[in-house]
């Protein structure tokens, strides 16, 4: 409860601090001026995001379930997210479980490395964004940060893949030597040995390579998303400068302090991206806050046609 105090606390410090440097009305005016053709080429990329989603799962569970099914589960998936990770994670992790198709530990496993993936392929993108939008005017700071942030991933990823039994079975031994044998730990160690397995499955070009294929173009949709939603805002920047700060939102949803719906955290690192690439501060300010409504539309109509999908599922049988 404290956590969600805090993370309300900052969200709503966050918004006052930019809507003291320009006004409402300003804002308003922006959202009511959002070019609609770049609001609808946005959506589109965006789908196309979702489709590539559902294709890496599809890849993943080894096609034990069906394209259709994924659609609704990660479209809810997208919808709980936003209001809290931990929702996200738990709907996602009961909608695939109760498909009966795969063991706990076999889709947490395909949960993870879609995840840590996912990380590698932002960190790589935000690189090369930063290289062609900003490379040569000093911010080496936030080059270094990714640059290491993407060598931590790739080698935990890939420790986990081929030795990710040796490392759970070597944390067992060390708590039974510590506290003894649990019942309540065999099980979570079980369910950590499923999951290793999991990873192993990724050993290899037939499932590792579409993996890291296939998020490669999520990511490549999302971030020419983010670009035709400045563009609706009415914010005219390079392709590569607008994909360089919306990789900032992007960064900020990984804080461990997440705030509902990313209320002022989404605003504010958006701002300081596009702070970085020359834009003025009350047009960044005005375009963030239009950004993440269009956004919030976006996953709203996604969550309604996962919910909807499973009322008539539930129907229907």
């Amino acid at each position: 409860m404290k956590k969600i105090f805090l993370s309300l606390g900052i969200g709503t410090f966050l918004i006052v601090a930019l809507l003291k440097r320009v006004s409402l009305s300003d804002i308003l005016q922006n959202i009511a001026s959002v070019d609609l053709g770049f609001f609808g080429v946005a959506f589109v990329a965006y789908m196309i995001a979702n489709v590539f989603r559902v294709e890496r799962f599809y890849v993943l569970v080894e096609r034990k379930i069906s394209r259709r099914e994924f659609f609704p589960i990660l479209f809810i998936y997208n919808f709980l997210n936003v209001i809290s990770p931990v929702l996200g994670v738990a709907s996602y992790l009961h909608l695939v479980g109760k498909t009966g198709t795969m063991s706990f530990g076999r889709h947490t496993s395909v949960f993870i490395s879609s995840r840590v993936v996912d990380a590698i392929i932002v960190a790589i993108l935000f690189i090369v964004f930063f290289l062609r939008a900003v490379g040569g005017r000093g911010e080496s700071g936030l080059l270094i940060l990714a640059a290491l942030l993407l060598i931590f991933v790739i080698g935990i990823f890939f420790a986990v893949i081929f030795w990710g039994k040796k490392i759970s079975e070597f944390f067992r031994k060390q708590l039974e030597r510590g506290i003894g044998r649990w019942q309540i730990l065999d099980s979570f160690f079980n369910h950590m040995d499923d999951m290793a397995d999991g990873f192993v499955l990724l050993r290899g070009n037939r499932i590792l390579a579409p993996l890291f294929l296939l998020t490669l173009f999520i990511w490549l949709a999302l971030f020419l998303s983010g670009f035709f939603l400045l563009q609706s805002a009415g914010l005219t920047i390079g392709l590569f400068k607008g994909m360089f700060s919306y990789a900032f939102p992007i960064f900020a949803s990984l804080l461990p302090i997440t705030v509902p719906a990313s209320i002022g955290t989404y605003e504010m690192s958006l701002v300081s991206g596009l702070l970085l690439v020359g834009v003025s501060k009350t047009a960044a300010i005005t375009a963030s806050f239009t950004m993440h409504i269009q956004e919030l539309v976006f996953i709203i109509t996604g969550g309604t046609i996962g919910f909807l999908c499973q009322f008539l599922k539930k129907i229907i049988k």
